[in-house]
This record gives C-alpha cells, structure tokens and sequence, in this order.
C-alpha cells in the first residue's frame, strides 16, 4: 500500500498519474513524490494495480474503463455485477452519490462529474482460485472489493455526497441522509456524562484515515460501547451497518457479527452540534473506532457548506485489501 501527492489544481488536467500496471491485490503499488512548495497536492492511495482517492476522474484518473465510454449492453453488465455484490441499501447509495453527482455535472462543472465520470476495474482475475479487486468509483465513491475464495472485503471505502439533498425525476433524495440521522439518533440517547465522554477537539472537515492516509494513529477517544446500554449499541450497530452492509449480505454477515462482538471495546466519538435540521445533514464530525473497525464522517465546508457536502471513510483495521486473506 502506498500513498500518492502530485502538483495539480481542482479541475486541471493533472498529468497522467495512472498507475504503473505491475503487480495485482497484494502488489503494493510505488510512491509518487510529493507535490512541490506552493503546488497543490492530489491524494490518494495505490495498491497494486488498485487507486482510490476523493478527488475527480479528471484530476486523478484512475485504472479500468470510463462509464462514458461503455455501450449500453456494457454498461448495464458492469450495474448487474455492482447489484450482485452490493446489497439493495450499498447499491443504492451508490446511484444516489452518482446522481448527486450528475446535478453538478448538469450545472457545469470545471471538472469531471455525472454518471459518465465513474471507472469501472477488475483486478485480477475474477476466479475463485485466487484474490481479485473489483474497483468502482469516481468522485465522492471509491468501492474497493477485494475477492479471496469465497469472502470479501470491501475496504478501505469512500462515500461522500455532494449536494447531500437534491431532486430527481420530481422526487427528492437525501443522501447519506441516513448515517446522519442514525449518528444524531445515537446522541441523543447520550446521558450528560456519557455526552461529555462522547465530545472530542476534532476538525469537522477533516478525516484522519483518507485516502493516503491507512496508518494513520489515533488516540483512543469518546465514548466506549461498554459504557452503553444495550439500546445505544444496537443503535451504534445498526450505525456502522451502513458502510459495512453495502456489500450483499452472504458477503458483510461474517463481518457485522465481528462487530457486534466488539461493540464494548469500540469508541463513538463526537466533534460538533448535537442537533441538526430535520429532513437536512447535519454539521458535525463522528468516528466509530473499535479493535478492527475505523469509520469517519467528515461534513466539508465548500462547495455548499457542511450540510450539503460530506466525506466519509471506512478502514478494516488491518485487513484493508483483504490482506489478512491475500
């Protein structure tokens, strides 16, 4: 696993960036330096053949195929294997942050967006004899499935939404709408001791374990789950269900029952209002951290403030790619 930074600007060409197809899951991929003084640097994370970062196509391109340029038969062949490996809530959640997506692309953006800006990899070999990656992702998604036999790990993960509530075919979506929700439902339960164990000195934009970022330390912080009635770990749960559940569920089962188990020795930890508008995101940072677990949810202040723009992250703590299994 290695980390990239490269001089560029929001919306640039970028140069090239692409990785330099050696290797497969397992192959750490080579370090690019750093940006230069003054140079703005484009981060994200290469492992093996594997990219994922948070910024647009146009601005860090990533390996596989561009959505854009698949004919129609492909591109329903590429949605019918995301429906097959995601669950009806994960693959959801992606077409809400693609059509999110799209309301920029719509509006004209000096970047790459829309559901054309979206790439589509398999890493490997899709067989059950040895580990394959499916990537899929753009800006605001990074899904990285990692197949070892019969398992899967989806991780590390990116979702992000921007603009968190826009209208659709005369509907209105919100999404990741529900992680807010869950997270501020979960708040409110909190006693004043347990608020006051739960807050943290924490940058509301900021994510501690984005992308280039695997090994980042924390300090453990906020609120053990022992320290929890049974009632607030089972909302805490049902939290972290929605990065670990957007995988089908023959495949996350294993993994939520995992962190079930853990539940006492993992920390919610909390930076921020403890109240947000009804039906709208709210304006506050969040981390679920436990023995394997790390999800981050990060509102941004631009392009929107904190109520329409958010970055969230899920790391497997020490299985991200599923090296445990590789």
């Amino acid at each position: 696993m290695a980390k990239f930074a490269r001089k560029g600007g929001p919306g640039g060409p970028g140069g090239p960036g692409r990785p330099d197809g050696s290797g497969g899951p397992g192959d750490p991929g080579s370090h690019v330096g750093p940006s230069g003084p003054g140079g703005f640097g484009f981060v994200g994370e290469k492992y093996g053949q594997s990219m994922w970062t948070n910024f647009p196509v146009s601005d860090v391109p990533r390996p596989g195929l561009r959505m854009g340029e698949l004919t129609v038969a492909e591109r329903d062949a590429a949605h019918g294997l995301l429906k097959a490996v995601l669950s009806p809530m994960g693959y959801q959640k992606v077409l809400d942050i693609m059509a999110a997506d799209q309301t920029l692309a719509d509006e004209g953006t000096p970047y790459a967006s829309g559901y054309d800006a979206y790439n589509f990899a398999l890493l490997g070999q899709p067989v059950a004899s040895s580990p394959w990656m499916l990537q899929f992702g753009g800006h605001h998604l990074g899904l990285n499935v990692t197949f070892v036999g019969d398992k899967a790990v989806c991780a590390p993960l990116h979702t992000g939404i921007l603009p968190s509530k826009f209208v659709k075919d005369g509907k209105t979506i919100r999404g990741l709408g529900r992680e807010n929700d869950k997270a501020f439902d979960l708040v409110t339960t909190l006693t004043p001791d347990q608020l006051k164990a739960v807050r943290i000195d924490h940058d509301v934009s900021d994510l501690v374990f984005g992308p280039g970022h695997p090994d980042a330390k924390l300090a453990p912080e906020g609120l053990l789950g022992s320290a929890m009635s049974e009632r607030q770990r089972t909302i805490m749960l049902s939290l972290a269900s929605e990065w670990v559940g957007i995988l089908n569920d023959s495949h996350s089962a294993q993994r939520l029952e995992e962190i079930r188990r853990s539940l006492p020795d993992t920390r919610f930890a909390w930076s921020g209002p403890t109240t947000h508008e009804p039906d709208m995101n709210g304006e506050s940072y969040f981390r679920l951290h436990g023995p394997s677990l790390l999800i981050e949810h990060a509102p941004q202040d631009n392009q929107g403030g904190y109520k329409l723009h958010v970055h969230t992250v899920m790391r497997d703590l020490g299985n991200d790619y599923a090296k445990q299994l590789v």
